[in-house]
């Protein structure tokens, strides 16, 4: 009777190695993807050339929020191996964060419907808030200030796969 206790213990010990092991793989991708946050000032992008501001767009996830920014190269103004613009993310205030997007302008062609939720955005149920262009205007650079429900780290980068692509991930 004895050693059918102990085979039975040590068959539940294995089970339970087996399920903790899963366990951990299972969060372990998880934690990758939360990697790189921060509230320090970042930057990514080339400086040189002229880019153009297309679209701004907010995408949900489950653990962060991402901005997303369309910029495309103005190629007959710069050099073909710039495709996206020097782009600094820097605190704004405890719950604000401010992009500036060197050596960029606002697409002229945008519908005003575009143009109107390009330079300024109310999103519900995020922690972004809102977003909006500080000075459209300008032919140099763009600026975009997010406003936040709360304090939070972010993450700036540059999309790999399709040049100009800028993303601003916000932890919820």
């Amino acid at each position: 009777m004895k050693t059918v206790f102990s085979i039975i213990g040590a068959f539940l010990l294995i089970i339970v190695f087996f399920v903790v092991y899963n366990v951990v793989l299972t969060l372990r991708p998880h934690s990758t993807l939360l990697e790189g946050f921060t509230n320090q000032p970042m930057t990514v992008g080339q400086t040189g050339g002229f880019h153009i501001l297309s679209d701004i767009r907010v995408i949900q996830h489950d653990k962060y929020d991402s901005i997303v920014i369309y910029t495309k190269l103005n190629r007959s103004s710069a050099a073909e191996d710039i495709l996206t613009p020097f782009t600094e993310a820097t605190p704004a205030g405890t719950i604000s964060i401010r992009i500036k997007l060197f050596d960029t302008s606002i697409l002229s062609d945008l519908s005003q419907t575009d143009l109107d939720r390009v330079t300024h955005q109310t999103v519900a149920d995020s922690i972004i808030q809102d977003i909006a262009l500080t000075n459209p205007q300008s032919l140099d650079s763009q600026e975009v200030t997010i406003r936040l429900a709360r304090a939070s780290r972010y993450r700036l980068s540059a999309d790999s796969q399709d040049a100009g692509i800028i993303y601003l991930d916000v932890l919820k």
